[in-house]
């Protein structure tokens, strides 16, 4: 006997909330394991009429555990508990009802987390004769400019929308033009101090896994990462943190000690590789090693601060950083931004936990 819920045709969740249903979904798994599936739904071919049919037979036809909502401008369908060859069986079933009426529906199927541990599974037409849906990206790596996350994941990441990015555009450029007589300072004594570029290039993790090209200027010997081996890392994690770090130039100590070093990531910000909150990003083969919970952090594009920045920084332990960015991404608005970039000036000027 099936058991419906009350007003079924009601029960479809609007985007916002079906994202957040889905982030929390992702999370049980991680702490309770278990699987979930998502359902990608591509009704672009069928009419009004035909599309409001299936909305309600989607509503009708789900276990009451699971949850349709509108998912990048069309429908989806969250499995929770279920497998993948569970999900096929409710996808036969809605190819059955798809079929006696003629409605092409494309679909595919994202599972959580994915047998490999890597990229969501995906299920071609087979005898359902569904209409391919446009691509999700279902396994992402280093080879294209990415850190591998599942397709579920990447579902996931929070785009900075025209107005935050319009903000970012605003604030960046006006601080680079009123920042540059200091800029230009500390290029000078850097190149006074030591011998090398003025410039440190590297490679940082962004939303979604992307990698791109981080700033910062120089505040170490022009050789230092080949040295990095012979250390002694104080730090916990995949991270490297050394508080007297022999390779620090002597105005490279000053500059890190207010964060002036991290200047040039404005022009970051700028181009959009990040935005002015956000979690710091981290190197590739440091977020190869993260916990399935710590790679929450990269659906949000990197900042120039975060609580992290405000809270202490390297005298932070790194589960509690993680821990930190991960509670910021569930509860991000602009209130909270506002309030971080407020608490961003005292914790420069006191250096607490730079170095």
């Amino acid at each position: 006997m099936r058991i419906f819920r009350t007003n079924p045709h009601t029960q479809t969740w609007n985007e916002r909330s079906f994202r957040r249903l889905l982030a929390c979904e992702r999370d049980l798994v991680d702490r309770r394991g278990g699987a979930c599936a998502l359902l990608v739904l591509d009704t672009s071919r069928a009419n009004r009429v035909e599309r409001t049919a299936f909305r309600r037979f989607l509503n009708s036809e789900a276990r009451i555990s699971d949850s349709v909502g509108h998912f990048r401008g069309d429908l989806a369908v969250l499995m929770r508990r279920t497998q993948p060859e569970g999900a096929e069986v409710f996808i036969r079933r809605i190819g059955e009802w798809l079929g006696v009426r003629g409605i092409e529906v494309g679909h595919q199927l994202l599972c959580y987390p994915d047998a490999e541990g890597g990229g969501g599974r995906e299920l071609g037409p087979r005898s359902l004769e569904l209409a391919v849906p446009p691509p999700i990206e279902s396994r992402p790596d280093s080879d294209d400019g990415r850190v591998a996350i599942s397709a579920f994941e990447a579902c996931l990441v929070d785009e900075l929308s025209p107005g935050r990015r319009a903000i970012d555009v605003l604030v960046s450029g006006a601080a680079l033009l009123g920042l540059a007589p200091l800029m230009a300072a500390v290029a000078v004594a850097m190149r006074l101090d030591s011998p090398g570029p003025v410039f440190y290039k590297q490679q940082r993790v962004g939303a979604g896994g992307r990698i791109f090209e981080f700033f910062k200027f120089r505040s170490m010997r022009a050789d230092a990462d080949r040295d990095q081996a012979g250390l002694a890392n104080e730090k916990d994690g995949p991270i490297f943190k050394m508080r007297n770090d022999p390779r620090v130039t002597r105005v490279g100590r000053i500059i890190r000690r207010y964060s002036l070093d991290e200047l040039p990531q404005l022009w970051n910000v700028l181009r959009g590789d990040m935005t002015l909150v956000g979690p710091r990003p981290q190197k590739p083969d440091e977020v190869v090693h993260y916990e399935p919970w710590q790679r929450r952090r990269l659906g949000l594009p990197g900042g120039l601060t975060c609580t992290w920045q405000v809270s202490g920084r390297s005298d932070v332990s790194f589960r509690e950083w993680m821990r930190m960015d991960c509670a910021y991404a569930s509860r991000r608005d602009a209130w909270t931004d506002l309030a971080l970039l407020a608490r961003t000036v005292p914790a420069l000027v006191t250096a607490k936990g730079a170095y």
